[in-house]
């Protein structure tokens, strides 16, 4: 039977297209709001709580909407010689001869885990996990990634197989320490900047959003960074 797991996994290109379409449509419908309200005596107070409460409703609905259907229940089973990726929301079955992986990477960045597998034919196989619409599942993905990298070293060991290589992520490379420096730096000069203004831009709090997940990526790679 094998080590079997069962996840949520994110359909990356349904969750772009509802995400895309959901904004336009909740842009949309704003404008036709305005629209319909501007011959009304409406002050700008109520118009703001028109907008806010369009906005909140709106987003939350997106949220539930992309959480239901970028989703996709599946059943991953790790044999001694063999990956099953069973889709039961699809009624799909996938199977992948471990001797046939050639390398595999595994990465988490801002809390999704995502495991991509190269095999010898070429092609290429993801297995995805949104943290902010399927979270909640990190741990038991990486016992999957686990047991899949102690069937794999058997496998081999076994087979006298061509070694399967693990591929490293961008944080566990030297490159990410060389980049972090002038990333520093350029945070540095944004702030002194930002305090020389009179008004705080949206796009300086999005700056440090980003060299957040960039450092917080980076220190989380760092035993891996360090192994030889």
């Amino acid at each position: 039977m094998g080590n079997q797991f069962y996840f949520i996994l994110t359909n990356r290109i349904k969750l772009a297209g509802l995400m895309i379409g959901g904004l336009l449509l909740l842009m949309f419908g704003l404008k036709t709001v305005d629209t319909l309200t501007a011959p009304l005596a409406v002050s700008k107070t109520v118009k703001l709580l028109v907008f806010l409460v369009w906005m909140a409703g709106g987003l939350y609905l997106l949220y539930r909407l992309s959480k239901k259907f970028s989703g996709e229940a599946a059943l991953i089973t790790i044999s001694s010689d063999k990956l099953v990726i069973a889709r039961s929301d699809a009624g799909t079955e996938k199977q992948i001869l471990l001797a046939s992986i050639t390398a595999y990477r595994h990465s988490t960045y801002n809390s999704d885990d995502i495991l991509r597998l190269k095999m010898r034919d070429g092609t290429r196989t993801s297995l995805v996990i949104s943290d902010f619409f399927h979270g909640g599942q990190s741990l038991h993905f990486a016992a999957m990634v686990t047991a899949l990298e102690t069937a794999v070293a058997e496998q081999l060991r076994l087979n006298e197989q061509p070694v399967t290589l693990r591929e490293k992520t961008l944080f566990e490379k030297p490159i990410s320490t060389v980049l972090l420096g002038p990333f520093a730096a350029l945070m540095v000069w944004m702030t002194w900047a930002q305090m020389h203004r009179l008004h705080t831009s949206g796009s300086f709090f999005s700056a440090w959003g980003i060299f957040s997940a960039y450092l917080v990526a980076w220190i989380a790679a760092r035993e891996r960074r360090n192994e030889k």
